[in-house]
């Protein structure tokens, strides 16, 4: 099953549908899954994309209600819907290339793990300035194929749903408004013993709205991801069970990684004004967001990014 949210975007939903039909005849080609469908979890109150999703029922797509907000509650109803098989993630603002499903399950079957990720290549639009190109903040490390990972993004994602269910594993709601809801679940995951797998050949597009392609965004994207990361050390233990106890030495640690960071990244940011080199500087300040919300994150600080 692949499982798309939406929460007020018809027009995105609206492009990719098309994009995932083919892939499930692709992938019906390819092996015996012939139940294979497209879940649509509504995460409108309103249930905006009820008719749209509902049209295509006759084309595989299975549409569910979701009203409580955040995006963490839509994933667990995702998760809900099935027991077993396979469920697999995407965006409704990305655009998975051909072989993209093929490639996911092909992997999991190789590797027989919980979960297999992939590439999401960033696509700017044209004319963004050269200091967002430079910056690295949606950069993604480049691996070999079959390389086990700490964790993953949604955006593209296959989980083996009974060893999901098996670890009694759920995305975290307190992050359902916070967003890194996938962060800490990949990290959860990993951390419980279950492995993540890369697919070089399971590739998404992700195209970078005009809106987000600004140092603004880039800056408050890495600010956020700090105060995530703090959360995650001060809810979830290195076993994956949530954390019992005081936690000062994991804030003291939390705001001494934090405070160095930004401090290497002023130095950074500081060497690229000084011998006006856009990289450096794009990637200090960078490294200075990520800290500073590293620091705030320690003494329980959050980002409401998708607030409503």
């Amino acid at each position: 099953m692949v499982a798309v949210l939406s929460y007020c975007r018809p027009d995105f939903l609206r492009r990719l549908l098309p994009l995932l039909r083919d892939q499930l005849v692709e992938l019906k080609r390819g092996t015996e899954h012939h139940r294979a469908e497209i879940l649509v979890v509504d995460n409108d109150p309103d249930a905006g994309v009820r008719t749209l999703a509902r049209d295509w029922a006759v084309h595989g797509v299975r549409y569910v209600h979701e009203p409580h907000p955040g995006i963490a509650a839509a994933r667990n109803r995702a998760l809900d819907t099935t027991r077993d098989g396979l469920l697999v993630f995407i965006d409704d603002d990305e655009i998975p290339e051909n072989g993209w499903l093929l490639a996911l399950v092909a992997a999991w079957r190789r590797w027989d793990c919980a979960a297999v990720t992939g590439p999401a290549r960033v696509e700017f639009p044209h004319g963004t300035d050269p200091w967002v190109l430079a910056c690295g903040a949606l950069d993604q490390p480049v691996r070999p194929n079959g390389t086990v990972v700490a964790s993953a993004a949604t955006n593209n994602l296959l989980l083996d749903v009974a060893r999901i269910h098996g670890l009694d594993l759920r995305f975290d709601e307190h992050f359902g408004l916070l967003g890194g809801e996938d962060t800490v679940f990949g990290h959860t995951l990993t951390r419980r013993g279950a492995t993540i797998r890369w697919c070089t050949e399971a590739v998404v597009i992700d195209p970078i709205r005009t809106e987000r392609a600004t140092r603004g965004w880039m800056l408050r994207r890495s600010y956020r991801a700090g105060t995530t990361w703090s959360q995650l050390q001060l809810r979830v233990d290195a076993h994956g069970l949530p954390r019992t106890g005081r936690t000062w030495h994991t804030r003291l640690e939390l705001l001494v990684r934090g405070l160095v960071r930004m401090a290497r990244g002023s130095g950074r940011a500081l060497h690229g004004v000084l011998v006006r080199q856009v990289g450096a500087t794009a990637t200090g300040g960078i490294a200075i967001a990520s800290g500073a919300g590293m620091v705030l994150g320690a003494v329980g600080v959050t980002v409401r990014e998708y607030g409503r």
